[in-house]
C-alpha cells in the first residue's frame, strides 16, 4: 500500500501544552510543527513566519496556505477592532 502524500502543517501555539494537544489528536504529529505565536506581538508574528520560511527552505517545500484560527471574542471584521482586543 503506497502512503497517502500529505502537508506539513505549522500550527501557531499561544500556550505552551498546546503542542501536545494537538499532536495527541492527529493522524500524522511528526507532520505537524508548533510554533510559539502571540498574534498580538510584532516580534511574535516576525518570529514565527522566520521560523517557517527557514524551514520550508531546509525542506524545499512550498507554502499552500495560510489558516487564522486565533480565537476572538467580537463579532465584526477583524480589522476594525483596536489591537487591545
Amino acid at each position: 500500500m503506497r502512503p497517502r502524500a500529505g502537508y506539513t502543517v505549522f500550527a501557531g501555539c499561544f500556550l505552551d501544552e498546546s503542542e501536545v494537544k494537538l499532536k495527541a489528536h492527529t493522524k500524522a504529529p511528526e507532520r505537524v510543527h508548533c510554533i510559539k505565536l502571540d498574534v498580538t506581538s510584532d516580534d511574535s508574528v516576525a518570529a514565527a513566519a522566520k521560523a517557517t520560511k527557514a524551514h520550508l527552505a531546509k525542506s524545499g517545500e512550498g507554502l499552500v496556505g495560510v489558516i487564522n484560527c486565533a480565537g476572538v471574542g467580537y463579532n465584526g471584521p477583524a480589522e476594525y477592532f483596536p489591537m487591545e482586543m
